[in-house]
């Protein structure tokens, strides 16, 4: 939703701008006709069909152009901020919403939880089955966890298997039970590789929440710390460290 509204606004601002573009040739025209002491009703008579020529010619091909080149900017836009394999958000975009929230924290002192996670021997499942079956396997992963959060809740892809969520207005309890789902829903996948193999992955996810005295990169890096602890603990797991 947030990128189609995106989508949207850019071409209807080009559009206007072209609009505006398209009127301003007729009204130069006919204002130069005037301080030139053309009779405008007289000018209008005799090139009419050229005036509605210019003036709808104008307006269809300007905003036109406008819109599609509102269009192509967005997917400029989107493209810088999309990861292209999993078509979840990238790094990039992930740190420019936590900004946002944090900024928001602080103005409303609203809730706001990192929860991290990565797939369990992924190198394996790439030495095994190899780099295109691993690829499947990141593209189903986050079509699976995406159909699990909430519209307004942001995941990214942040690095080679790892993934982020940023969380904001909800209590600890709904967090962990949500991170818990998510873990159990992903050790239920089968991810299938070609007609013969399919495989199970787990993730190990970390997750914690936003504090007074956190910068944005002390928040990640305990998220990043407690996603380690599940993975020592023996991985397939959610640990979490919440101000309860």
């Amino acid at each position: 939703m947030e990128r189609l509204r995106h989508i949207n606004n850019r071409i209807y601002l080009r559009s206007l701008q072209g609009v505006i573009v398209a009127l301003i040739g007729p009204l130069v025209w006919l204002s130069i006709d005037y301080i030139n002491h053309v009779v405008l009703n007289s000018l209008v008579s005799q090139e009419l069909l050229l005036v509605l020529y210019l003036t709808i010619g104008t307006l269809v091909v300007f905003p036109s152009f406008g819109a599609y080149l509102g269009y192509r900017e967005t997917q400029a836009h989107q493209r810088a901020l999309i990861d292209p394999l999993t078509n979840l958000y990238n790094v990039r975009y992930f740190r420019q919403r936590l900004d946002e929230l944090i900024a928001e924290h602080a103005r409303k002192r609203s809730s706001l939880y990192i929860a991290i996670f990565d797939i369990d021997h992924f190198k394996t499942v790439n030495d095994t089955y190899g780099h295109s079956a691993g690829d499947k396997v990141l593209e189903v992963l986050a079509l699976q966890v995406k159909q699990s959060l909430r519209k307004y809740d942001c995941l990214a892809r942040v690095g080679g298997e790892e993934f982020a969520i940023l969380y904001s207005t909800a209590q600890p309890f709904d967090i962990v039970n949500a991170a818990e789902r998510i873990r159990n829903e992903v050790e239920q996948l089968e991810v299938v590789i070609d007609k013969t193999r399919s495989i199970r992955i787990t993730i190990s996810l970390g997750l914690t929440s936003y504090r007074k005295s956190d910068s944005k990169d002390s928040f990640y890096a305990r998220a990043d710390k407690v996603m380690y602890q599940a993975k020592v603990a023996g991985r397939n797991q959610v640990k979490f460290d919440l101000d309860l």
